[in-house]
C-alpha cells in the first residue's frame, strides 16, 4: 500500500489543556487503525498521523508547520491545531501550500472567514453557532437586558461582536458592554452600577478565576444574577485550581461560580444508530476507554475521531476522481493546487454519521448540530436543555435549573405592576353577612308590625311611620352588601351601576328612616309647645308627607347628580409605589368618581345633615315627655342621639382612610349596620 501522511497538531505540554490534548491524540490514532483495517475506504493507501506538540502556542505552532513543509515526503492534509490562535496562522499559510486542515476543537468565529482560510474546515461548531443558543436562552427567560464581560483577545473579540449585533436584532439591550485585558474588577463594577443582572462572559479559565473572585468581592452572584460563559473549562473545577493571581477562598469561589449556565455542543450522537465508523457514541466511549483506559473521553476527544474520518472519506473520494485521470494521491506535492481543489469538494459534499451526529458543511464549511445549555449543579454540568438551531427554539431536558431564588431572576429592569387592591374575601364576607342579618332583622320587626299594627300599643306609635323607618333600614342594609362589591365579584363594567345604586339605597333609606323618625319627634314638640295634648291632633299623611318631601328632594338632587355629572368606573392610586425586589408594584383601589363628586356629597351631607341636627335639637326639646300616647317618644330620641353620633364619627373617618379599601368598607359596615340596628332594636323591642 502507498502512504500518506497526516501533519497533526496537538497541545500535549506546557498548557491546561494539555491533558485534554493527551486524550485527543489517542482518539485519533484509534480512528486511524479502525480506518488502515477497512478494505472500502482508501484501499490502496496506508494513512499515518504525524503528532506534533503545539504547546497552544503560535511560535511552536508555526515551527511545526514549516517541520512538516520541509519534509522530503508531504504531508496531504493538516488535522488541528486545537487552539484557535495557532490554528489561525496555521490556516493563514497552510492554503499557500495547497493543504487542506480539519480543526477538531478551534471555535473561533472568524476561522469561518473563507476568503482568508479557504482550506481551513471544523468538525467542531464555531463560538458564534452559540449565539443563537444564547439569544435563544435570554428569551427563554424573558430577559431583555444583559450585561457582556469578554477578556482582550481576538478569539472572543468577533464572536462577541455577532453576539451584539444578534442581540440587537432580537430587541435584547446590552446596557454594558466591557472588555478587560488584566484585571476585572473595574468593568465588573461597570456592569453593576448598571444593574445588570444577567452577564454573558467569554474569558479563558485563568481570567475566569480572576473575574468570580472579585464578582463575589462585589456581590455579583446568588439569587439575582446569572452568568452565561463558554464551555471550554467544563470537564474539571477550573475554580479550585491553585492560582497566585486570586486571593479568595474556594468556598467563595465555589459560591460565586454555582449555578453558572454554559453553552456545550452535542458532542456525541443521541441515537443509537452506528455511524460511518460502525460504532454508537456508546459504543465508541466503551472503545475508547479500552483504548486508553487511562483517558478521559473530553469534549473534543468525539470530534478528533471523526476529524481523520472525515479526512479518509474526502482522500477516498479524492482518489476516485484522480484515479479516472490516471493519477493517485500519493502524488501530491506542495502547491498542487488543481488536487487541492478536487479534495476541497469532496470535503464539501460529505454527508455522513459520525459518533457526534451527522456531519456536513455549510457554505461556510462550518456543521449545524444542536447546542447543550447546562448548569453547574453540584460542582458538575449538568443538561437543562436543548437547543435545536433547525427550528430555533430550546427544549427543557429532565433536569431543570436550579435556581437560588424563587425562580429565574430579573434581569437588572424594574419592572413596573399595577395591583388592584380588592375587598379581602374574609371582609367581604362578612359584610355580606350583615347586611343579609340587617335584612332579616328588619324584616322581622317589618311582619311583627304589620301583624300587630291594631294592637292599642302599637297603634299609638304610628305604625305607619315604623314600616316607613323599617323600609328606610332594609335599603340601607342593602347598601352595606353592594359597597363591598368591587372588580373582582362583579365585572369592571357594572361596577358604575352599583355605584349609583348604592347611593340611592343609602340617600333614600336615610331620607325614610331619619325622616319618619323627625316626623315623629316634630308631632311631640308641636303637641307640647303650640297648643294642649288634648286639642292637638296629627295624621299619619302629615307626618308622612314629610317623609315624601324629603324623598323628592333626594330623587332631585341624585337625578340632577346622574344626569350632570354623572359616577364612572376608575381606578384610583391609593399610596406609593413600592419595591417588591425588582419589581416596583403601584396600588389602586376600584372607585366610582365623578368631576365634581365632592359638591354633590357637600350638597347631600348638608340638607341631610342640617335635618339630622334640627331632629336632635327636637328631641333634646321634647327629652322629658312622658305620654302613653306617644309611648315610643322617648326611644325614637334615642335613636336619633345614635344616629347623630355615628354621623359625626364615622363621616370623617371614612374620608380620612383614603384609598384603604379594606378600611372604608369595615368602617362603612361598621357605621352604618350597628346604629341601624339599634336604632330598631330601640323602637321595637319594647314593643315586643
Amino acid at each position: 500500500k502507498k502512504e500518506l501522511y497526516i501533519g497533526g497538531f496537538f497541545p500535549l505540554s506546557g498548557v491546561p489543556v494539555a491533558s485534554s490534548g493527551r486524550d485527543i491524540l489517542p482518539a485519533c490514532k484509534m480512528a486511524l487503525e479502525m480506518l488502515n483495517n477497512r478494505s472500502d475506504i482508501l484501499p490502496d493507501y496506508r494513512l499515518n498521523l504525524l503528532a506534533r506538540d503545539t504547546k497552544c502556542d503560535v511560535g511552536h505552532g508555526i515551527k511545526v508547520l514549516y517541520e512538516y513543509l520541509s519534509r522530503s515526503t508531504p504531508v496531504i492534509t493538516l488535522l488541528g491545531p486545537a487552539c484557535s490562535a495557532v490554528t489561525k496562522v496555521v490556516a493563514e499559510v497552510a492554503w499557500h501550500w495547497s493543504l487542506l486542515q480539519v480543526s477538531y476543537a478551534s471555535t473561533a468565529s472568524d476561522l469561518s472567514n473563507k476568503e482568508k482560510y479557504p482550506l481551513l474546515y471544523r468538525t467542531v461548531q464555531p463560538d458564534s453557532a452559540f449565539n443563537s443558543a444564547r439569544v435563544s436562552v435570554l428569551e427563554f427567560y424573558g430577559w431583555r437586558r444583559v450585561g457582556t464581560l469578554r477578556q482582550d483577545d481576538f478569539v472572543f473579540s468577533s464572536v462577541m461582536s455577532e453576539l451584539h449585533q444578534s442581540l440587537e436584532d432580537h430587541n435584547i439591550s446590552v446596557v454594558s458592554p466591557e472588555t478587560f485585558s488584566k484585571e476585572p474588577r473595574r468593568h465588573l463594577e461597570a456592569i453593576k452600577d448598571q444593574d445588570a443582572r444577567i452577564i454573558i462572559g467569554m474569558f479563558y479559565e485563568d481570567a475566569a478565576r480572576r473575574v468570580f473572585c472579585e464578582a463575589y468581592k462585589l456581590g455579583m452572584y446568588g439569587s439575582q444574577y446569572v452568568w452565561i460563559l463558554l464551555d471550554w473549562a467544563d470537564n474539571h473545577q477550573w475554580w479550585l485550581t491553585p492560582d497566585d493571581d486570586v486571593d479568595c477562598t474556594a468556598d467563595q469561589m465555589a459560591s460565586a461560580v454555582t449555578g453558572y449556565f454554559s453553552i456545550d455542543s452535542v458532542n456525541l450522537e443521541r441515537t443509537d444508530k452506528p455511524g460511518i465508523s460502525g460504532l454508537t457514541s456508546k459504543e465508541f466511549l466503551k472503545e475508547f476507554s479500552r483504548y486508553h483506559p487511562n483517558g478521559t473521553a473530553n469534549l473534543y476527544v468525539p470530534y478528533a475521531f471523526d476529524s481523520m474520518w472525515m479526512i479518509a472519506l474526502a482522500l477516498n473520494n479524492t482518489a476516485g476522481q484522480l484515479h479516472r485521470q490516471n493519477k493517485s494521491l500519493d502524488q501530491f506535492c506542495y502547491g498542487d493546487h488543481e488536487m487541492a481543489r478536487l479534495l476541497q469538494r469532496s470535503t464539501e459534499s460529505l454527508v455522513f454519521r459520525g459518533v457526534t451526529g451527522m456531519i456536513e458543511f455549510s457554505k461556510k464549511g462550518e456543521r449545524k448540530q444542536p447546542v447543550w445549555i447546562n448548569q453547574l449543579q453540584e460542582w458538575r454540568p449538568v443538561h437543562v436543555g436543548l437547543y435545536d438551531p433547525a427550528n430555533n427554539k430550546i427544549m427543557q431536558n429532565t433536569t431543570l435549573p436550579i435556581w437560588q431564588g424563587d425562580g429565574p431572576p430579573s434581569d437588572g429592569l424594574v419592572h413596573y405592576l399595577s395591583r388592584v387592591e380588592h375587598v379581602t374575601m374574609s371582609l367581604l364576607w362578612v359584610t355580606i353577612v350583615l347586611g343579609m342579618i340587617g335584612i332579616l332583622l328588619a324584616s322581622g320587626f317589618l311582619c311583627f308590625n304589620v301583624r300587630y299594627r291594631n294592637h292599642s300599643y302599637i297603634k299609638l306609635s304610628s305604625p305607619n311611620l315604623n314600616n316607613v323607618i323599617i323600609v328606610g333600614a332594609i335599603l340601607i342594609y342593602m347598601s352595606i352588601i353592594l359597597v363591598a362589591m368591587d372588580g373582582r365579584t362583579v365585572s369592571p363594567a357594572s361596577l358604575t351601576h352599583i355605584c349609583t345604586a348604592t347611593s340611592y339605597l343609602l340617600g333614600i333609606g336615610y331620607s325614610l328612616a331619619v325622616g319618619a323618625m323627625f316626623s315623629k319627634t316634630w308631632r311631640v314638640h308641636q303637641i307640647f309647645n303650640k297648643v294642649k295634648p288634648k286639642k292637638k291632633v296629627f295624621q299619619d299623611s302629615e307626618l308622612i308627607g314629610l317623609v315624601v318631601l324629603m324623598i323628592a328632594v333626594d330623587l332631585v338632587v341624585f337625578s340632577l347628580w346622574a344626569g350632570v355629572d354623572p359616577l364612572t368606573y376608575r381606578l384610583q392610586q391609593s399610596g406609593e409605589a413600592i419595591r417588591e425586589g425588582d419589581v416596583m408594584v403601584t396600588p389602586f383601589y376600584e372607585s366610582c368618581h365623578s368631576k365634581h363628586s365632592t359638591t354633590w356629597l357637600y350638597i347631600i351631607m348638608g340638607y341631610k345633615g342640617l335635618i339630622l341636627l334640627v331632629g336632635c335639637f327636637i328631641s333634646w326639646e321634647t327629652r322629658k315627655v312622658k305620654v302613653r300616647a306617644l309611648n315610643d317618644s322617648r326611644f325614637v330620641g334615642m335613636s336619633v342621639y345614635n344616629i347623630v353620633l355615628a354621623v359625626v364619627i364615622g363621616g370623617p373617618l371614612t374620608l380620612l382612610i383614603g384609598g384603604d379599601r379594606d378600611s372604608f368598607v369595615a368602617l362603612y359596615s361598621f357605621f352604618v349596620f350597628f346604629p341601624t340596628s339599634i336604632s330598631l332594636c330601640l323602637l321595637f323591642v319594647p314593643k315586643v
